[in-house]
């Protein structure tokens, strides 16, 4: 039997595009999807490494294909680490990051021939493809979102009605050191829209990087405390016990709360280092124009997420 998964859309095709990399029907071992599918390249070796088919007739998902849970973050917070963990027993997939899922849900290129229900049929079809992709099928299936898709919740509830919707966080001082230090695609322009952030195009540019990336930090904060009833908190700080002590309404036997321990004793982006929690490091690393930043930018939409208001 053939396995393969969808990477994504050539949208610059007429009509649009949808890519396919074959797979061994092997777990994805991987703290993110595209480092799965760099070994997959390296392991294609003089196979045609990529398929296509039309976007429009993509329209396997029936949407009896459910996912356990979301996993949706705010960045640099634990999210890995909580995939990694679920991830460590056998009777799970976690997919973690797949461009296709951001293909689909923030796309913004006109498409021809596609109906106007398009995202969502696609959205049940890529999760019930990796589903497809396992020669053992999981018995749970986690999907790990990029930390902008917060603003694509209702779309999430629409084809998933009540599949939970896990939400990642941290103080978002810790967070913004983290993001000064290393810079993710977060942080490119536009990948969260100056609306999303609540200011203008104008306002948007003339923001030093710290301002820039506290001001989406605290439309993420915003996000999840106007959607708080749709979202499961997971802070931080409760990893990774929380993990195994009761979550979205998963339970787990003693053995695979032994595999999630032990799981939660490694660094998640580099599995042979241990876990060690840095808050007061991070805090300890921010400069005075973080912090500002942070205070006016991010703070007031966090202390909001975590008091209950709206």
């Amino acid at each position: 039997m053939e396995y393969r998964v969808p990477t994504g859309i050539d949208f610059a095709a007429q009509p649009p595009q949808l890519l396919w990399r074959p797979t061994d029907g092997g777990r994805f071992a991987e703290p993110f999807f595209d480092d799965t599918l760099s070994r997959l390249r390296r392991a294609a070796a003089g196979r045609p490494p990529v398929s296509t088919t039309p976007l429009a007739s993509w329209r396997q998902g029936s949407g009896a294909t459910r996912p356990a849970a979301f996993i949706l973050h705010v960045s640099r917070c634990g999210s890995t680490l909580l995939s990694r963990m679920l991830a460590a027993l056998p009777v799970h997939l976690v997919v973690s990051e797949a461009r296709i899922f951001d293909d689909i849900l923030r796309a913004q290129a006109p498409l021809q021939g596609m109906a106007p229900d398009w995202r969502d049929a696609c959205l049940a079809s890529a999760v019930e493809a990796f589903a497809a992709s396992q020669a053992l099928p999981a018995q749970r299936l986690f999907i790990k979102l990029d930390c902008w898709h917060l603003f694509e919740l209702q779309r999430l509830r629409r084809v998933f009605p009540g599949v939970p919707l896990l939400f990642v966080h941290r103080h978002p001082l810790e967070v913004l050191v983290s993001l000064m230090q290393r810079p993710s695609f977060t942080l490119v322009r536009d990948t969260v829209t100056p609306e999303e952030m609540g200011v203008s195009a104008e306002q948007r540019d003339a923001m030093p990087p710290e301002v820039h990336a506290a001001a989406i930090l605290g439309a993420f904060f915003r996000e999840a405390a106007r959607q708080r009833e749709q979202l499961v908190s997971v802070p931080y700080e409760a990893l990774p016990d929380l993990a195994w002590s009761g979550m979205a309404g998963l339970r787990f036997s003693p053995q695979e709360v032994a595999a999630l321990r032990l799981a939660g004793e490694n660094d998640a982006k580099h599995p042979d280092g241990r876990f060690v929690p840095d808050a007061e490091r991070k805090r300890a690393a921010a400069s005075g124009a973080i912090r500002a930043a942070c205070a006016q930018w991010a703070e007031p939409a966090y202390e909001r997420w975590c008091s209950g208001r709206d």
